[in-house]
């Protein structure tokens, strides 16, 4: 599908059909139908989205909407929290928000292409081996592990892993689980792919987990653990509480971020508590 702004009742039509995904499968028309097939059904997940071109240059983006059941408008979040993780530092795909549909979409290339070239992607799911009888959740550390035995650059990538995981930390990103931290294979090995559409989420609890845990069983959100865990990932303590800082200090202008956006105040004072820092 052409995603393009200019022909907005057809972007605006498409739009709606994703988010009335499964229900409007019944009402859609053989065109949709074609259309969804084509751009939706290749992509797994748990939220609907789809392969449209995009942009001047007319390049494959990955189109995420809102689900029926959410309760914040997912789209903007995603960008908010993409645009901060770029802000920290952190290698990301490049992204946008465009406001049109109910709360908008956001847009961001495929991180398994390199221009029109095809990369072998793994995710960390798959490539942490475990022992069937360990019963712990994966961890960062488990990743790391990937890293050094078979990373290219195994001092950028562990450097760059473990500013992600400070960040999760920070905001509680929802959407760095195993499966979402993917590998492409290039000169031999393993490189991390850049990070992809993270996402903060509103939550009523102090303690904050995580979807991976730090190390062992432990998943809640402390950047203290994390700064214990440095010297895996080739850090010095020093060097990783200087980290630490300067991610608080990026993400202390999230409410600025998120207003230029065009996030409302009922939204912004629900997401405090991603960004509460104390």
């Amino acid at each position: 599908f052409s995603f393009d702004l200019k022909q907005r009742k057809n972007a605006l039509n498409f739009v709606r059909l994703l988010e009335g995904l499964p229900n409007a499968l019944q009402k859609a028309s053989e065109a949709e139908l074609a259309t969804l097939t084509a751009g939706v059904f290749p992509l797994p997940g748990r939220r609907p989205k789809a392969l449209v071109t995009y942009g001047a240059d007319r390049a494959t983006y990955v189109l995420r909407v809102r689900n029926r059941t959410d309760d914040y408008n997912v789209p903007l979040w995603t960008q908010v929290t993409q645009t901060l993780a770029a802000a920290c530092d952190l290698t990301v795909l490049p992204s946008c928000y465009e406001p049109i549909g109910t709360d908008g979409v956001h847009l961001e290339p495929r991180f398994d292409r390199s221009g029109d070239k095809r990369l072998f992607c793994l995710s960390a799911r798959t490539l942490c081996r475990r022992d069937p009888e360990r019963h712990t959740p994966l961890s960062y550390l488990d990743v790391a592990d990937v890293i050094n035995a078979e990373g290219v650059r195994p001092k950028r990538d562990l450097k760059e892993l473990f500013g992600r995981m400070v960040f999760d930390c920070l905001t509680g990103n929802v959407h760095n689980r195993p499966e979402n931290i993917w590998f492409y294979r290039a000169n031999g090995g393993w490189n991390l792919a850049p990070l992809s559409a993270p996402r903060v989420s509103p939550t009523l609890i102090r303690t904050r987990l995580l979807p991976i845990a730090l190390n062992g069983n432990d998943t809640v959100a402390d950047t203290e653990t994390a700064i214990l865990l440095a010297s895996y990932f080739g850090l010095r303590k020093s060097d990783a509480k200087q980290m630490v800082i300067g991610m608080q200090k990026t993400l202390y202008r999230w409410k600025d971020v998120a207003v230029r956006l065009g996030a409302d105040p009922i939204q912004i004072n629900r997401m405090a508590s991603s960004f509460n820092q104390e």
